[in-house]
This record gives C-alpha cells, sequence and structure tokens, in this order.
C-alpha cells in the first residue's frame, strides 16, 4: 500500500486520507482538515459583509466534519473537554478570592460608581 500511496500526487493523498489506513493517512487527515479550517475562515473574513451566519454555527459544523474526517471518538474528545471548564473556574476563583484580598473589588466599586 506504501508504494501506492508514494505514487500518488499530494493533492489526491489529502482528498483520499479519510479513507485510508497507511501509515502517511494521520498526518494527511491533519493537513486536508487544517487547509478546510483556514479556507472556510478566509471565505467567512473576505465576504463578511454578504454572509450574514454566526461564527459559533460556522465553527460548531467545521468542528464536526474535522471530528468525521481525523476518525475522532466521542471518548478522545472527552477527556480534553472535561479539564478545560474545571480549569478555568478554579483560575476564576483564583483571581477573585486574589482581588478580593488586594482590594480589587472595592476599587472595582467606586469606579463603577464613578460612572
Amino acid at each position: 500500500m506504501s508504494g501506492e500511496v508514494d505514487k500518488m500526487g499530494i493533492g489526491k493523498r489529502l482528498i483520499l486520507s479519510p479513507w485510508r489506513t497507511d501509515e502517511k493517512a494521520r498526518m494527511d487527515r491533519g493537513r486536508l482538515t487544517l487547509m478546510i479550517f483556514m479556507v472556510v475562515l478566509v471565505v467567512i473574513i473576505i465576504f463578511s459583509s454578504y454572509i450574514r451566519v454566526p461564527i459559533q454555527t460556522v465553527l460548531i459544523l467545521l468542528a464536526v466534519i474535522i471530528m468525521v474526517i481525523g476518525r475522532a471518538k466521542v471518548q478522545d474528545l472527552m477527556a480534553g473537554l472535561i479539564l478545560h471548564p474545571i480549569m478555568a473556574m478554579t483560575a476564576g476563583f483564583l483571581i477573585a478570592g486574589a482581588l478580593g484580598l488586594a482590594g480589587g473589588f472595592d476599587v472595582l466599586i467606586k469606579g463603577l460608581a464613578w460612572l
């Protein structure tokens, strides 16, 4: 199989990467998904006055497409999703505690009252 892959052009390798199982397929899937992501973002930036779609919708659709192309499993994704909110919440509590002890909230209240 690797002999056939070596003879393919880069375009054909990238397009066929979601269905290949050789050792180079993973890198080709990564290249393909990165190119899709960049092209969609550039198109949205260039045609932002004509395309009236929320960016969140586009990002969710891109995430689904990338998951399918990259053969991601739900277990692979859930491992990273749980840590992010917990770390963000912990960091927020630490910052709030530090601001409370340092008097940052008092300054914030005075600043808001001044407005």
